[in-house]
């Protein structure tokens, strides 16, 4: 299946802190057919989109400045929400309750990242956090 088919239509939310990068990942996610919330640069903004309604996905920037992205893999953990860490420092410690989310390099191949958030990876997601 091609990240069009898996991507078209569905609400990813795209967080990172680096505006260049952030903006470049949410024009892919655009070109593939998704619905792009964001880009947002903070945990906050993140939260509060996540917050704010319903979701089929999110990338997150594993290094967020000044602030791990702990709280927002939560939210989204939380609410059965599929995702993926991007990072362009693949030593970013993660906890063990995030260890089986897939990291992407911040040059994110959308083929590689449709497979990652199609609905058969929602059925592996860890449990809820509570």
């Amino acid at each position: 299946m091609t990240a069009r088919a898996v991507l078209a239509g569905r609400r990813i939310l795209v967080v990172d802190g680096d505006y260049f990068v952030a903006h470049c990942l949410a024009d892919d996610l655009r070109r593939a057919g998704a619905d792009v919330l964001g880009p947002v640069g903070t945990a906050a903004e993140a939260l509060r989109l996540i917050e704010a309604g319903p979701l089929d996905g999110a990338m997150l920037d594993a290094d967020l400045p000044g602030v791990a992205a702990h709280p927002v893999a939560d939210a989204l953990a939380g609410r059965a929400v599929p995702f993926v860490f991007v990072t362009g420092r693949p030593a970013v410690p993660m906890p063990e309750r995030h260890a089986a989310v897939p990291r992407h390099d911040k040059l994110v191949d959308v083929e590689r990242l449709g497979a990652d958030l199609s609905a058969d990876r929602r059925a592996a997601q860890p449990p809820r956090v509570r």
